[in-house]
């Protein structure tokens, strides 16, 4: 058995904007949409299909291209309406009935309907998709019944409450069936078409990828914002995956957004009146060390209490993470749905408490 050593709630992404005007009278750095913007990726992708990829930065890109059945509102962690403009739930949970919002086309300008759905979802679990991620998050979905040209329901073999989070993922984005029949499934890694705010333009291996804004787009949740022509036109998505590069993207104009820098060089750059530093949570688990629990001197728990209470973590958040990372107190980062914040300060830094500890085990 193993136990793990939590040390840092990690933000993964240090987000970085430049800023809208590089004038000497500017007083703060505020990020404004550029008609295009370029968005730097730290890496190297081999294809772009949602129901194959496992990639959260990825999941950047996917979300431009496809919508999803609801989503998950940022400001509130509410599940609202996506693609499907209403759902209900079986009293026993295992049976979800979703209504789907009409007027939506894919942007090959094909229709959304409950056929689309299905056939997303007959593609999901075909052992020959190779799914990876998106299949898993289906949990112990069985399979599905049409109800009528606008409403689908999806059976389960048990009750799952996960099931509306993970259908807010985009792993689970629902794709055009038209584009499917048009290309094998390997070919479609560079062949996306959903029914998002942007549509796949074009992809340069090794350079760029290229996404445009879907003028017809109306049909957004609740918190996106109506484009206006203010908007961003056109993303190119660009990959640095060398670290040192994305600073000087970033300070040469190369590039006006990046996805993600080491903490040192976001606190060299914080520094910049044209640049905004912008950290951002992931959810999931924080970075940790697994302690071996059957092996001595592990296997006795005062041990294991005292590595805990030993490890100055504030001190490793400031001088690895640049105070970018907040302290991970439990299993989960604070940016994980239904995180427990009572948890703060639990096992604190007290070498005394180790000492006493060690001590105490012999």
């Amino acid at each position: 058995m193993q136990l793990r050593l939590k040390l840092l709630g990690l933000w993964a992404c240090v987000v970085v904007l430049m800023a809208a005007s590089c004038s000497p009278d500017t007083q703060s750095a505020q990020f404004v949409a550029q008609h295009p913007i370029v968005y730097g990726l730290t890496l190297q992708p081999s294809g772009f299909d949602p129901h194959r990829n496992a990639s959260s930065e990825l999941g950047i890109v996917l979300r431009q291209v496809y919508d999803t059945l609801v989503y998950r509102n940022p400001e509130n962690d509410e599940i609202v309406p996506g693609l499907a403009q209403s759902w209900t739930i079986s009293d026993d949970g295992m049976t979800y009935t979703f209504v789907l919002r009409q007027g939506v086309t894919f942007q090959d300008g094909s229709p959304f309907n409950a056929q689309a759905v299905a056939t997303n979802l007959d593609r999901i679990t075909n052992p020959e998709t190779a799914s990876q991620r998106a299949v898993f998050m289906l949990g112990p979905y069985a399979q599905y019944e049409i109800v009528d040209e606008y409403t689908i329901r999806l059976l389960l073999s048990e009750p799952y409450t996960p099931l509306l989070d993970s259908l807010s993922q985009v792993y689970l984005g629902i794709a055009s069936p038209a584009s499917f029949d048009a290309v094998s499934v390997d070919r479609y890694q560079f062949h996306q078409v959903g029914t998002g705010p942007f549509s796949f333009v074009e992809y340069i291996p090794g350079d760029r990828l290229v996404l445009r804004r879907n003028t017809a787009y109306n049909w957004g949740p609740s918190f996106y914002r109506v484009a206006t022509d203010a908007s961003v036109d056109e993303i190119t998505f660009r990959f640095f995956t060398d670290p040192p590069t994305r600073s000087l993207a970033l300070e040469s104009g190369e590039a006006q957004v990046m996805g993600e820098l080491p903490p040192i060089d976001a606190r060299t750059l914080s520094g910049n009146s044209t640049l905004q530093i912008v950290p951002v949570g992931v959810p999931g688990q924080p970075f940790q060390f697994l302690i071996n629990m059957n092996r001595f001197p592990t296997d006795t728990l005062g041990v294991r209490r005292a590595l805990i209470v030993g490890t100055n973590r504030n001190a490793i958040v400031d001088a690895v993470y640049q105070r970018f990372s907040p302290v991970a107190w439990g299993p989960l980062t604070a940016g994980t749905l239904y995180y427990n914040r009572e948890l703060t300060g639990v096992y604190a830094h007290d070498t005394a408490q180790a000492q006493a500890l060690l001590q105490e085990a012999g």
